[in-house]
């Protein structure tokens, strides 16, 4: 059983297309980028380790929070322009692959002033909990069809509202008007900031627990395995007969 995170281009298509084994996907969405294929096991959502992200249902600081990498499909250089529109400080915090390092020096650091919008790198887990457990809400505006992401999980464990464009996964991860907004523009990421106060913090912790936690992520993939073999001692039965 092979796990598929998203599309497969090249050589990798070939590969795939050979392929005599079973495979699942990470998400709906990750499963409609590849090609069709049969022995499919099913979508299997990435967890996290809810217990070890602390909950924080009180007052938040007034400052916007993205936490992803440093590149296009993930739109920091947006998230820059969200803040201008609402005149709310931004803190971007996230790594810059070599790929990424043109885009980055272009079109984010000259936005970054220290005052509206800090860029605080790539942060540990400790540094990321802080962030994530005092932002007013964590914003994605993806510009790819994200596969998962599990940076969205992560801030609404902490009890963090997310609003993200709609795009790949990101209806089966955020709970549109629950745990968050899913909004198609960028006047309406911004306008969705003003609702946040709507949003249940508590419910936020629920729905991550409830859907993207280790115990039900190792649930599914026994429950695949089953599957699998079930499946593959029948055909060898019918093939022996």
């Amino acid at each position: 059983l092979t796990t598929l995170h998203g599309h497969l281009k090249g050589d990798w298509r070939l590969l795939f297309s050979h392929y005599p084994g079973w495979f699942n996907t990470i998400s709906r969405s990750a499963k409609a980028l590849l090609p069709e294929k049969d022995r499919f096991a099913g979508v299997i959502y990435n967890a996290i380790d809810v217990k070890a992200y602390p909950f924080n249902g009180s007052r938040r600081q007034n400052h916007l929070l993205f936490h992803s990498r440093m590149s296009e499909e993930k739109g920091p250089h947006l998230a820059i322009d969200v803040a201008h529109k609402l005149e709310m400080p931004l803190i971007l915090a996230g790594n810059v692959d070599t790929v990424d390092e043109r885009y980055f020096k272009e079109e984010v650091f000259p936005r970054v002033d220290g005052n509206r919008v800090k860029y605080v790198g790539e942060v540990n887990f400790e540094q990321k909990i802080a962030l994530l457990t005092e932002a007013y809400c964590l914003l994605a505006p993806v510009t790819w069809p994200e596969p998962f992401g599990l940076f969205m999980i992560e801030a609404m464990a902490c009890g963090t509202p997310v609003v993200a464009f709609n795009q790949g996964s990101i209806p089966e991860i955020v709970k549109d008007g629950g745990t968050g907004y899913i909004v198609n523009t960028l006047d309406e990421m911004a306008s969705a900031v003003t609702k946040i106060d709507k949003i249940d913090k508590k419910y936020c912790r629920k729905h991550v627990k409830e859907n993207f936690d280790v115990p039900r992520m190792t649930d599914d993939y026994l429950a695949a395995y089953e599957r699998v073999m079930q499946e593959d001692l029948l055909r060898l039965q019918e093939t022996t007969a």
